[in-house]
């Protein structure tokens, strides 16, 4: 039978042998990095914004080269913005694995340390 002791002592065996977790520092450069991530996600949103609003005040006005491009320049924007997204997604989703693997290997740890 399998005990979540000798399971612990298989798995403690296993990560020492490969050690593949993350620093706390590692993790603390995700979030410093997510949060980088949203400000590129919150910038995108203003230029955005402010496009859209100068082609709807000069949309009469504007020469149609210049509305094409200015169509353009939205569409790039709303593309990094998508991007952007996709990145604070994926960079919350690498943080939360490397968390709780750590949270694991502590629990394991202590587990050991009990025995």
């Amino acid at each position: 039978m399998v005990t979540a002791s000798s399971l612990a002592k298989r798995l403690k065996g296993f990560t020492q042998q490969k050690d593949n977790t993350m620093t706390k520092q590692g993790l603390e450069n995700l979030k410093k990095v997510m949060r980088k991530a949203i400000e590129l996600q919150t910038d995108a949103v203003v230029v955005m914004s402010v496009l859209q609003s100068i082609h709807c005040d000069e949309e009469d006005r504007l020469d149609k080269d210049a509305e094409e491009h200015l169509r353009s320049a939205t569409a790039s924007t709303h593309g990094i913005l998508s991007y952007a997204v996709s990145t604070v997604d994926n960079i919350r989703k690498a943080y939360g694995i490397e968390r709780a693997i750590a949270r694991l290997e502590d629990k394991l740890d202590n587990e050991l340390d009990n025995d």
